[in-house]
């Protein structure tokens, strides 16, 4: 325990005095934004800012670093999580529990990797923190969360300069029955999404998609791309090919999902798989009931071991 505090004790202080190196843009930047007074021109100011952001990104890895999550599988809980009662855990359990419930939150927000690390920060920073106010959350907060967001995707792009990137098209129909096609590039450093188009209004033939597809390519960069990865379809087919003959680099790719779920649906047109699916669900319904009455039985009985009634 010594030894682990005087680590913390000298990461404390080196991060403290890269703060203090690399927060001076931060606080003058947003000094101006809400003062509504910048000296800087414009452009200028833009690219102060996106300095500020390469740095605040240093930054945010020394906090990180510095904050370890005492959450993570393996870490060392400190004390006061230790000593901490049961009453004041429930009292903070139901403390975010009303906040969920009273915000209409979906429940699987809990399960998001940005929640546990929002929880891990505040706990960091320790008794007196409050919470963003409405505007700075709709504003600054978002402005600044675009931008890291853009600077990662420009990283993404250095990437596909190098190694190359897969053009993915997705389509798919909403609750709307409007017909939506996906854009996503994958490459090792990650997946980014670039666009939705509505294509319910337009003819899916294979050079209306050729042309689709070539809006994206250009930005994309067609010498960066290597494979369109599409549905199986005939005139996604087609116009892959189309697109192959514009740029010869490109090859088209059928989607091996999509081909999973037509080996599937074929099977599942086979006589005898549908009368075993008939089959399955009726002893499905049949399990189901059985457990239903058993647990009816011993709650009425008031038997306690299971396995003696079974």
């Amino acid at each position: 325990m010594q030894e682990n505090l005087r680590e913390i004790g000298k990461k404390k202080q080196q991060t403290q005095e890269e703060l203090e190196q690399n927060t001076t843009v931060f606080v003058d930047e947003h000094i101006d934004e809400e003062m509504g007074s910048s000296s800087l021109p414009k452009s200028q100011a833009s690219d102060a800012h996106h300095e500020g952001l390469h740095k605040g990104k240093r930054k945010k890895d020394d906090i990180d670093n510095f904050f370890a999550p005492r959450t993570k599988l393996g870490s060392q809980p400190s004390l006061k999580s230790v000593m901490a009662s049961k009453e004041a855990i429930h009292r903070a359990d139901l403390a975010v529990g009303r906040w969920f419930y009273d915000s209409c939150i979906p429940f699987n927000a809990i399960n998001y990797a940005f929640a546990q690390k929002a929880i891990d920060v505040i706990a960091a920073i320790g008794p007196g923190y409050k919470l963003s106010s409405y505007h700075k959350l709709r504003v600054n907060i978002l402005q600044d969360c675009k931008e890291e967001c853009k600077l990662l995707i420009d990283s993404y792009r250095r990437s596909w300069k190098e190694i190359g990137c897969t053009l993915m098209a997705d389509g798919w129909t909403d609750n709307r029955n409007r017909t939506l096609i996906n854009f996503l590039v994958y490459c090792p450093r990650g997946i980014a999404f670039l666009k939705s188009v509505d294509a319910s209004d337009i003819t899916k033939d294979a050079k209306t998609l050729c042309s689709l597809f070539c809006e994206v390519i250009e930005w994309v960069g067609p010498e960066n791309i290597v494979q369109l990865v599409t549905d199986n379809a005939a005139n996604y087919k087609k116009a892959g090919e189309l697109l192959h003959e514009r740029f010869g680099n490109i090859c088209w790719s059928p989607c091996s999902a999509h081909y999973l779920n037509l080996i599937l649906r074929d099977f599942g047109n086979m006589t005898h798989i549908q009368d075993l699916a008939k089959r399955a669900s009726k002893v499905t319904v049949f399990v189901y009931n059985h457990v239903f009455i058993l647990a009816w039985l011993k709650k009425r009985e008031g038997f306690h071991n299971k396995q003696s009634f079974l």
